[in-house]
């Protein structure tokens, strides 16, 4: 799942990274919820690719994709990529709306 928030370039994170970065840096950005939401965000639009103001399938499988490729993984399965939707969809409309999308990575993060 989506487990890393870049900042300006959803392809090369630099911001939270929980492989890579301190606990004491996750955990600032984690308590800042104000820089939590302007990260979620930044992410959101770049996987927003139509810039509808939702992440459709097709959208996430190509988010999915990239950050795999970038960790050496092979592409998602169409049952990860519907995973994936299913946990963040909450209203179960078929597209992701960014409140959807910062209450799961919050949640996610925050565990």
């Amino acid at each position: 799942y989506l487990y890393i928030l870049p900042s300006k370039n959803f392809y090369k994170p630099n911001l939270v990274t929980p492989m890579s970065n301190t606990k004491q840096q996750y955990k600032d950005i984690i308590s800042d919820e104000e820089k939590l939401k302007k990260i979620c965000k930044s992410v959101f639009d770049e996987m927003d690719i139509d810039k509808s103001g939702g992440i459709d399938m097709k959208e996430m499988e190509k988010a999915m994709a990239k950050l795999n490729k970038q960790h050496g993984l092979p592409p998602p399965s169409k049952k990860e990529v519907a995973d994936t939707m299913k946990s963040f969809n909450k209203d179960r409309n078929q597209t992701i709306d960014f409140d959807e999308f910062y209450a799961v990575t919050k949640e996610n993060y925050a565990a």
